[in-house]
């Protein structure tokens, strides 16, 4: 649905009504994803959700299957290799690439809040996509424009959320011949592989 929760939500309801035998829902939103699946749960659809909250006042669906990867360990593991970047007893300087209303992207930005709170990173800036359909590039620009206003030795580090905003990240600074800066960022694909 490409970020877009009427479509997701459009999606689901198109898929209950057609009577498949089961469903795979992949990070459904709290606002919504209890209204929307409990039709497929009353008609005896089987359902899988990954990433997906499932609470609406305290009523959940445990017909449901619920599954999660552990975003709390995978942000500890990158933010350990950020904080290792540290000279000394100062914070590093992170350029963060993260939005919020995302599970997984929320549940890891409890750890970094909680690596913030203890003075081992102080935040420069926080980028975050507003163009779903060029993730990638939206955040190349905006990176881009940010290294410009960060010359080499004030940033420590990139630490990305999610892959695909380190991809654009990449991008810019390739782009600025920047190779000062490292970054680490959470997830992987082929992509990835191969720009590494």
């Amino acid at each position: 649905s490409d970020g877009d929760d009427p479509r997701f939500q459009e999606l689901i309801a198109q898929a209950i009504q057609k009577g498949y035998d089961g469903l795979i829902v992949s990070h459904g939103k709290i606002d919504y994803s209890y209204d929307v699946l409990k039709p497929a749960v009353d008609k005896g659809m089987k359902v899988v959700a990954f990433d997906t909250f499932i609470d609406k006042d305290g009523e959940t669906l445990p017909e449901i299957t619920l599954t999660f990867q552990d975003d709390f360990k995978l942000a500890e593991l990158s933010l350990e290799e950020v904080v290792a970047l540290a000279e000394g007893d100062e914070p590093v300087r992170v350029l963060k690439l993260w939005m919020a209303g995302f599970p997984p992207l929320d549940r890891r930005q409890t750890i970094y809040k909680e690596y913030e709170d203890a003075g081992k990173i102080v935040t420069l800036e926080t980028v975050g996509v507003s163009n779903f359909q060029d993730v990638q590039g939206d955040i190349a620009a905006k990176v881009g424009a940010l290294l410009a206003k960060y010359p080499p030795g004030t940033v420590d580090a990139i630490w990305a959320c999610w892959d695909e905003m380190a991809k654009g990240a990449y991008q810019a600074l390739v782009e600025n011949n920047r190779t000062d800066i490292p970054m680490i960022s959470i997830d992987i694909s082929n992509q990835d592989i191969n720009l590494m």
